[in-house]
């Protein structure tokens, strides 16, 4: 009661917003009334933009699950940031909005984020994550092949495979298969196990009728078979029992499309294959 008082009285700024955040704060640890304790600490933050209201306000909302009030909250936090400490908010505020199938504005706080910290390479991933989700890929490609250099230069060829496949995807999506294979080779030639370029690179050779860079891709597939989803399995049973095919190799071709079968009975273009 003496706090509303004091409110009432207290000249507009820092001693008035101090006010409403302790009232405020009264409300919600003492008084167990947070459904008042919300409006308190509001006005604390519109009066003066109260930090320690305004941390008290993310944590309510942290705690009832609510993204899009954290994310405002941040958003009001960027105000007084300044630098690389606007670095980790922007990248949480973009989290948040890809949880609230937000793509664009994931995309721009990313974008930020990397045009403060360009040599962060956490927040580039963030950021190529998040043009994909957008169907962006025209914009991944300065970023990829800045990151690349940079790995490159650096030498550091075991996180290099990754961006290799990515800038594979990019070209994919743009319709240049013949760059796509150039970078779905690179990334094979830094790392052979990595599944999602093995499924890129055996799926153009397969289109492309290089049935023994096929073959030798799709064995190598076969390795880490337990990685796939049952509908890639059956995908890459089907196309190598096209490739023993078309090598001339009946007998392992059957045994291909059975073992398609297997997986999916009702695949029909193993059926038709197999008859």
């Amino acid at each position: 009661e003496t706090l509303e008082r004091a409110i009432e009285h207290a000249e507009e700024g820092p001693a008035r917003a101090e006010s409403w955040r302790t009232l405020g704060l009264l409300y919600l640890e003492r008084l167990e009334r947070p459904e008042e304790a919300r409006p308190a600490l509001e006005a604390a933050v519109a009066e003066s933009g109260d930090e320690l209201a305004l941390d008290a306000l993310l944590r309510m909302a942290r705690e009832a699950g609510d993204d899009a009030q954290v994310a405002t909250l941040l958003q009001r936090r960027l105000g007084s940031a300044e630098g690389e400490t606007r670095v980790p908010l922007l990248t949480e505020i973009a989290a948040l909005r890809t949880r609230l199938d937000d793509a664009l504005g994931a995309v721009l706080a990313l974008e930020e984020a990397v045009a403060l910290a360009p040599e962060d390479l956490e927040v580039a991933d963030q950021l190529l994550d998040a043009y994909f989700a957008a169907g962006q890929h025209d914009k991944a490609e300065p970023i990829l092949e800045r990151v690349i250099e940079v790995l490159k230069g650096a030498r550091r060829f075991k996180d290099l495979f990754r961006y290799n496949y990515r800038m594979g995807c990019v070209a994919e999506a743009r319709g240049d298969e013949d760059a796509a294979l150039q970078a779905f080779t690179e990334c094979f030639d830094f790392d052979a196990t990595y599944v999602p370029n093995l499924l890129k690179l055996g799926g153009i050779h397969f289109r492309r009728e290089n049935w023994e860079a096929a073959l030798k891709t799709y064995q190598t597939v076969l390795l880490h078979q337990m990685k796939l989803q049952k509908d890639e399995r059956v995908e890459v049973f089907y196309n190598l029992g096209q490739v023993r095919e078309a090598l001339g190799d009946a007998r392992k071709a059957k045994d291909m499309f059975n073992r398609a079968l297997g997986l999916d009975p009702s695949h029909q273009a193993s059926q038709e294959a197999l008859e």
